[in-house]
């Protein structure tokens, strides 16, 4: 396997009811999913070698779904289902951070 040149992480980290917050149950399994085939469609992952895969906590889980780009370290807070065209878009194609989405508590 070639290395990815651009690595999209989405946390869908689940935990129990009541407890800490957790991007799941906010909508992280979807993100994922729509952010894969957005990049499937445009054939970025064989191409360019651009590929979004799902992890475990990223921590700042208050503002999840959270998304990481490596090696860009960029990171992006917040992110629905309507977001994942832009980023496919700007930062999949592109390269470019979409910058309304950008994690406000990483430098």
């Amino acid at each position: 396997m070639e290395k990815y040149r651009r690595h999209f992480l989405v946390c869908i980290t689940n935990r129990p009811p009541f407890s800490h917050e957790s991007c799941g149950p906010k909508g992280a399994a979807d993100v994922l999913a729509k952010l894969q085939k957005g990049l499937d469609r445009k054939k970025l992952r064989e191409l360019y070698g651009v590929a979004a895969t799902g992890t475990t906590c990223l921590g700042l889980c208050e503002s999840g779904p959270n998304v990481v780009v490596y090696p860009d370290n960029v990171w992006y807070g917040g992110v629905t289902v309507e977001d994942v065209p832009d980023l496919v878009d700007s930062h999949g194609v592109d390269g470019k951070p979409v910058d309304r989405l950008l994690h406000p508590d990483v430098e």
